[in-house]
């Protein structure tokens, strides 16, 4: 009887050389941002502890944005000294779409956040102001993210020691992990919360539910393709890049 082997043909590949201090830091984020779901969901359907249950929430989503705010443009500064890719892989099919896939969404973020700001300040409250100073980043934290993926997905590492360094690659990996916690943020919390802000009370409930069903989709969209984007850069920037196939 002969002893036969048997091993699968697909095998993934993984550097997560200089990745450590943005995967630790990322994976302690998203597991706080899961330990206070609980709490908000535990807490926004009794009415003696809902204000806590609002007030986490804008806690989260500030928090998250200020990460992405934060390592955006120290991730950007060093992912420009990069090489740019051949004119082959510059602007072809590929990168064209996630191009158009970026940008599609920002006019239903500024859509969706300028009517926010705008109910947020004319409530005049704390939590309305809180909230509406959160758009407001949210707001530059997209505009700067949207331009660093578009460039992103261009850069290589030709230079020995780029592909040694590995410059903002620690960075990357924190904000694939930022854009995954602010999707499953907003996914499972906004229709919980967003019936106890402003704009659903200023413009009222069906024109309100309106603009959050043809906004949110696209929202959501842009964090789960973000983080797509940032994996491609993750695994594509820091190697050479590949001769175009004749």
């Amino acid at each position: 009887m002969i002893d036969v082997k048997y091993s699968s043909n697909i095998t993934i590949n993984a550097d997560c050389h200089a990745s450590n201090l943005g995967l630790f830091g990322g994976l302690f984020s998203l597991l706080m941002i899961l330990t206070t779901t609980i709490v908000f969901f535990t807490t926004i359907k009794h009415d003696e502890y809902k204000s806590l249950g609002i007030g986490l929430y804008s806690g989260q989503f500030g928090f998250l944005t200020l990460c992405c705010l934060i390592a955006v443009p120290l991730a950007f500064r060093h992912t420009l000294k990069l090489n740019v890719v051949n004119h082959h892989h510059l602007d072809n099919s590929a990168t064209a779409m996630d191009d158009l896939l970026l940008l599609v969404p920002l006019p239903f973020f500024y859509v969706h956040h300028l009517l926010c700001i705008y109910s947020e300040v004319k409530t005049a409250s704390t939590n309305s102001l809180i909230m509406a100073f959160i758009y407001v980043l949210h707001l530059i934290q997209v505009t700067m993210q949207t331009p660093f993926l578009v460039d992103g997905i261009r850069r290589c590492s030709n230079e020995r020691k780029f592909r040694f360094k590995k410059p903002a690659k620690g960075i990357i990996t924190f904000l694939i992990i930022i854009n995954v916690a602010l999707y499953f943020l907003v996914t499972f919390e906004i229709k919980s919360v967003d019936k106890y802000h402003s704009p659903a009370k200023y413009y009222g409930k069906w024109m309100w539910m309106i603009i959050l069903d043809t906004c949110l989709p696209l929202m959501l969209f842009y964090r789960f393709h973000s983080s797509v984007c940032l994996s491609d850069i993750w695994k594509h920037a820091y190697e050479k890049d590949e001769p175009a196939a004749h």
